[in-house]
């Protein structure tokens, strides 16, 4: 049997496809390609038995290429919100060619089934792989009756009957794959929510113990600066972490996504405004005068922050917030940032501050380690962890306050 050229089969296919596009998949037959590829029809033959063999191979051809494309797009949050983005890319995908290359098949339908095996099968695979990147999917529920493989088919089999059905959406079947894969109310608490909790009842204590200490029992002005920025970056953070708390110890995180949201769009106000105390500490301690432009740019840039958190592109009440605003709005805080960094290293050093030394690496720190949860955390849920070290950067910060108003 004479070896088959694959650029050949290639070529059949990217005519058969071409041919499908501009006079539809009847135009699609073995003389038509024959024609247009310039052999001959025996030749065809020795690659496609039949028309529906060239359809099935461009079937196939069309949902590995699909499944690569939507590996990419599906950037949902949690597993849940993933599903329903898989859902609506493969419902578009069958309301487009693909659909219409299925329904041509004919007598070759059972054949296509077949072929189509290893393709729910890559679906299943992507399935397991989201949700052990899901830290909100329990562990527990696997067992060896009971194991992810079997959840992914039972999930594969089950969109794809919604998908020939055309049901609109898949909310129902969510809520149903939600009460299986999360924690229930009164199960046992997930280390997450332990460690969390007790990190920030510390954490929220120290800040608001320490700023309003120095805040109300502070005679100098620049102590009560301080305490200042220490309150509010603790009442600040617990608008956010108090919400998130009770989520981890009772439904998730997913159904208090409003609460945290909110929670989320204060903590950026405040954050914005801790800066700007910041820098007039920083004109206290260091008795600066004048510097007119400076203080208008740190002003533009908190009013510009302000601003971009008030737009409604940011969707703060959604679990699945996009990411482009998230990054437009931390551009002038990431700025004012810098601004800090720069104006403490060079009067901190000049001045031999044994108090302030320090506070440009805690700054750095905190946008060090914050930077990358804005960018990453969404494909990279792991990445969060990194706010603890960023809270860390800011309980030093308003330690380096409590030095000031001891030495004062």
């Amino acid at each position: 049997m004479r070896k088959k050229d694959t650029a050949l089969r290639g070529i059949l296919l990217d005519l058969a496809r071409e041919t499908a596009d501009t006079q539809g998949l009847d135009a699609v037959n073995i003389r038509i390609l024959a024609e247009k590829a310039g052999v001959a029809t025996g030749t065809v033959y020795n690659y496609f038995s039949c028309k529906d063999e060239i359809l099935l191979a461009l079937t196939e051809e069309y949902w590995q290429k699909a499944l690569l494309e939507m590996e990419a797009l599906n950037t949902g949050a949690s597993f849940c919100e993933q599903l329903q983005e898989i859902y609506a890319f493969l419902k578009k995908r069958i309301h487009q060619s693909a659909g219409r290359l299925m329904n041509s098949l004919g007598n070759a339908e059972t054949a296509g089934q077949e072929r189509m095996v290893s393709m729910q099968s890559a679906l299943e695979s992507i399935f397991i792989r989201r949700m052990e990147q899901d830290p909100l999917v329990r562990r527990d529920i696997w067992t060896e009756s009971f194991t992810k493989k079997q959840f992914a088919h039972f999930i594969m089999l089950n969109m794809m009957m919604m998908l020939r059905t055309e049901a609109p959406d898949i909310d129902f079947f969510i809520t149903i794959i939600n009460r299986t894969k999360k924690k229930k109310k009164g199960e046992f608490i997930m280390p997450q929510a332990i460690a969390e909790t007790i990190f920030d009842v510390f954490y929220l204590s120290f800040a608001l113990t320490a700023g309003l200490t120095m805040l109300f029992k502070g005679s100098d002005p620049l102590v009560k600066k301080a305490g200042l920025m220490a309150a509010l970056l603790g009442a600040g953070d617990s608008f956010h972490l108090i919400p998130r708390a009770y989520a981890l110890w009772t439904t998730g995180l997913e159904a208090n996504a409003a609460a945290l949201g909110i929670g989320k769009f204060i903590t950026s106000i405040t954050m914005t405004l801790f800066y700007l105390i910041l820098y007039y500490i920083w004109r206290d301690r260091y008795q600066i005068k004048g510097q007119k432009p400076l203080t208008a740019s740190m002003w533009g840039l908190s009013a510009l922050r302000i601003a971009l958190c008030l737009l409604p592109q940011n969707q703060w009440l959604s679990y699945r917030q996009p990411l482009l605003p998230g990054i437009l709005r931390n551009i002038p805080f990431s700025v004012m940032g810098i601004l800090i960094i720069f104006l403490f290293a060079q009067e901190a050093g000049k001045a031999k501050d044994s108090v302030f030394r320090f506070m440009p690496l805690a700054v750095a720190l905190s946008f060090g380690f914050y930077l990358p949860v804005v960018l990453f955390s969404r494909t990279a849920p792991a990445v969060g962890m990194l706010m603890i070290p960023k809270t860390m950067a800011y309980v030093w910060i308003v330690h380096m306050g409590r030095k000031l108003c001891k030495q004062t």
